[in-house]
């Protein structure tokens, strides 16, 4: 099977609960998809996995926005650093003119991780089961 350190670290991220149940061949299919687009930045290495996308910004075409989709980390490390650096630095090259990241209520080192890097927080994002 392809991308199996994705699938892995992936299924570390469903099992603390931090997204959806999903199968080997589903997580197959989507890491297939986000290697195949040039929108996506995707970096794995053993410990640490960022994937990230561009989009418009909503009313302005010409505006590009870079945000975070998925980052999850074994454990804090200079090499999950590493890769957090690479996203800027390729949202950057893309010419994008924001980036947004997301935490998980409850991680105040990610919180002061984004504050020390110059983020600014700007919302709150509430979730609801179906």
């Amino acid at each position: 099977m392809m991308y199996e350190k994705e699938i892995e670290l992936t299924k570390m991220a469903i099992a603390n609960g931090d997204m959806p149940e999903s199968t080997d061949e589903s997580l197959q299919d989507l890491f297939e998809l986000c290697y195949s687009s040039p929108s996506i930045f995707i970096e794995c290495t053993d410990k640490t996995i960022f994937v990230g996308g561009l989009h418009h910004y909503f009313g302005d075409p010409l505006k590009i926005l870079s945000k975070e989709i998925f980052w999850f980390s074994k454990e804090p490390t200079k090499d999950s650093l590493k890769v957090f650096k690479k996203f800027e630095d390729w949202s950057r090259e893309q010419g994008a003119i924001e980036i947004h990241m997301e935490s998980l209520q409850g991680t105040p080192k990610v919180d002061e991780l984004y504050k020390r890097k110059g983020y600014d927080a700007v919302s709150t994002i509430y979730r609801k089961k179906l």
